[in-house]
């Protein structure tokens, strides 16, 4: 079996199981006692909640955008301590009431939610207004793209757990699960710039910019924001840092239409040519931030305030203030040439704890399956040696490789849960990702038939031997192959 056919075997097994409404009891493997999630259904009713066992009852990890949960109230982190007058314990709990319930049933559930009280000081009156997350992190955006040199931002946070009493009515589980909302059309995406033979190459990928009052400048001033800067690259020797902008190249300043700002800079990268040399003038947010954590200073970066907030602890109290400060800073970038796969250097990339430390413990019944039927069929070292071998791929310098991409080669069973959140980011702040919109695009046509032959979900059949479950993979893959030849 070649490479590419053990992994898109595993890769199937993990989106067959996942999206079956067939649910297996599985038991947990003695070697691993990390709770695992479960998607909570008995019989044929749901909450469309995918839930763990806590200490102090389920902890809702995920919700079905279309479910009764959804529609009720119910939030990502509520932990469900009541369901129709019963205290919960553990997930089994959950199933023992759903168990004696029909669809259209209703009843009251309790959940005890951890929430953040904020109170945001007017910069001018220096009163206080207590405002929700929601709100505050849109003005907390606003201050990171609006806020002129000098400016200060003052708030207060407190944790507290909150008792929640929520009603909800039990339905049957639809054909087609969803986590994440279904795509919506976005406009086209900026054409592309083409190579040209030995030009300079930068390493960085890059959008329009204008009216940069707000940092300092005038407010016709213009510019290019550096999104991303690849590993290894001249941008990256030469100190070039996601998130600066550009105002000027080898003394070239910035006006008149947005578009062509882009297109500019890159042709003057390329003319100059590999081994040569261009002067960049950038503007670079360094915002000065003094935070309290119950009274006591806790050194942090201004950008981390939010990952801050989410860690808090019920009873913790945070004091915070921001004063944006823009520095002017000259670089000078040493260009390279484009380079193929087979010439870039290694690379040590991130540890997938260092990607995702918060998925560390995160396994559902689904990798458990998959993992029995790899041991029954005497594959294990093969897929162990074959993901070894992606992690040493990984070793060489992509430009164009995504950190979950990397994530996901070593760890395939994080699929599902990984790409929800990927595209749910993407929706709410494409430029965190890429403000080019090419994964924007992506997304919108997951759900297009884009060539002839329309794809019909398989309906999966339950209660097989091993033996006939392998043969139903078999001839998935076999179609899976003929729409991958045709895509």
């Amino acid at each position: 079996m070649n490479r590419f056919r053990l992994f898109v075997l595993v890769l199937l097994s993990v989106f067959i199981v996942s999206c079956s409404t067939v649910t297996t009891e599985i038991s947990k493997p003695p070697a691993k006692e990390v709770p695992s999630d479960r998607t909570i259904f008995a019989k044929d009713v749901w909450l469309g909640i995918v839930g763990r066992d806590t200490p102090f009852g389920v902890e809702v990890t995920d919700i079905y955008i279309n479910s009764s949960a959804k529609d009720t109230g119910v939030k990502k982190n509520d932990v469900l301590i009541e369901i129709d007058n019963k205290n919960v314990s553990n997930i089994d709990d959950v199933l023992s009431v759903l168990g004696q319930k029909e669809s259209g049933n209703m009843f009251n559930i309790k959940v005890s939610r951890h929430e953040e009280t904020i109170e945001i000081v007017d910069s001018v009156s220096k009163t206080q207004t207590t405002i929700s997350k929601e709100d505050f992190l849109k003005k907390y955006q606003g201050f990171k793209d609006e806020g002129k040199p000098g400016e200060r931002m003052e708030f207060t946070v407190q944790k507290k757990a909150e008792t929640k009493e929520l009603t909800v009515t039990l339905t049957t589980p639809p054909e087609r699960f969803h986590l994440i909302e279904p795509p919506q059309p976005v406009t086209e995406p900026k054409p592309e710039i083409k190579d040209g033979k030995k030009a300079g190459w930068m390493g960085i990928s890059m959008g329009p910019v204008k009216g940069l009052a707000k940092m300092g400048m005038d407010k016709e001033q213009g510019g290019i924001k550096i999104n991303s800067v690849s590993p290894a690259s001249p941008a990256e020797k030469g100190g070039l840092k996601t998130g600066d902008i550009v105002i000027s190249y080898d003394g070239n300043t910035f006006s008149g239409e947005e578009p062509k700002y882009q297109e500019k800079m890159a042709e003057h990268i390329k003319s100059v040519g590999s081994g040569g040399v261009v002067a960049l003038t950038v503007l670079r947010a360094a915002d000065e931030i003094v935070l309290m954590i119950n009274d006591k200073k806790e050194p942090t970066e201004a950008d981390k305030v939010t990952d801050v907030i989410n860690n808090l602890k019920v009873g913790d109290r945070m004091k915070a203030g921001i004063t944006r400060n823009i520095k002017n800073i000259s670089l000078k970038i040493t260009l390279g040439t484009r380079m193929a796969a087979s010439d870039k250097p290694e690379i040590e990339p991130e540890t997938n704890e260092k990607i995702h430390p918060e998925l560390v413990d995160y396994t559902t019944p689904i990798e458990i399956l998959t993992q029995k039927i790899l041991s029954h069929t005497n594959i294990t070292d093969k897929y162990e040696d074959l993901l070894k071998r992606y992690s040493d791929d990984q070793k060489n310098a992509d430009d164009f490789r995504l950190r979950d991409m990397r994530y996901l080669e070593r760890d395939p069973f994080k699929i599902p849960k990984i790409c929800d959140d990927l595209i749910v980011a993407i929706r709410n702040n494409v430029s965190t990702y890429d403000n080019d919109g090419l994964l924007e695009t992506i997304s919108a046509r997951l759900d297009e038939v884009i060539f002839g032959e329309d794809i019909t979900p398989v309906k999966l059949k339950a209660g097989l031997t091993l033996e006939e479950h392998c043969k139903q993979i078999e001839e998935l893959l076999t179609r899976a192959e003929k729409y991958r030849k045709e895509a």
